[in-house]
């Protein structure tokens, strides 16, 4: 499949018309963001649809089936959500686990708490960056994540991806070169008054 190509135009009206990149970064430039204002509210609330309900990701479109083990099932959830979101800019999974294990193929039971690397590929293809969740276990992390890291590269051709890291979990950001300046200001951002909270590199 092949990427579709942007111009700045078109890419302004796309960000616009769904929000997530610009809207984020004029809500981090404030010191008391709606992230702030809104966490004493989630704590209690530890919800996909609280957040949903709160409005806090302003311009975000939330994709609510649940995905299962079952291999066919599998692939028509993933057309079905690639065609729901065909228009946004940058796709977020948050599988439960994180990126798939060796132990766990996909269709086999549990498969669901995973992405898989085939998903993270066709859905780059689809023209997408993609931000991806990750939990850390209680070993080496570094090893981990330097080997995630390579094979996100080898599978979407990127040449560098952006990490966001706390103490337990790490965001991967996989970005389409139309959106590498967005993200470059954006991480800036997100370093400068969420420092506390997030560690930020960007590996190639």
């Amino acid at each position: 499949m092949t990427s579709p190509k942007y111009d700045p135009d078109k890419l302004k009206k796309a960000l616009d018309k769904f929000g997530s990149l610009n809207a984020a970064i004029e809500a981090l430039e404030s010191k008391k963001t709606d992230l702030q204002v809104h966490n004493e509210q989630l704590k209690q609330k530890r919800t996909v649809n609280s957040i949903e309900n709160s409005n806090i990701l302003r311009g975000c479109k939330f994709y609510s089936e649940i995905i299962q083990d079952n291999i066919s099932s599998r692939t028509a959830y993933l057309h079905k959500f690639l065609d729901f979101a065909q228009d946004a800019d940058i796709l977020f999974f948050d599988p439960d686990n994180g990126m798939e294990v060796k132990s766990i193929p996909v269709g086999r039971r549990n498969s669901s708490k995973y992405l898989y690397f085939s998903e993270v590929q066709k859905a780059y293809s689809a023209g997408h960056s993609l931000l991806i969740y990750q939990h850390l276990p209680p070993r080496p992390r570094k090893p981990l994540i330097r080997d995630l890291v390579n094979k996100f590269k080898a599978v979407t051709g990127v040449n560098q991806v952006h990490l966001y890291w706390t103490q337990f979990v790490v965001f991967f950001l996989i970005p389409r070169q139309a959106h590498q300046k967005l993200f470059i200001q954006a991480s800036d951002t997100i370093s400068e008054v969420w420092k506390k909270q997030f560690e930020i590199c960007v590996i190639t």
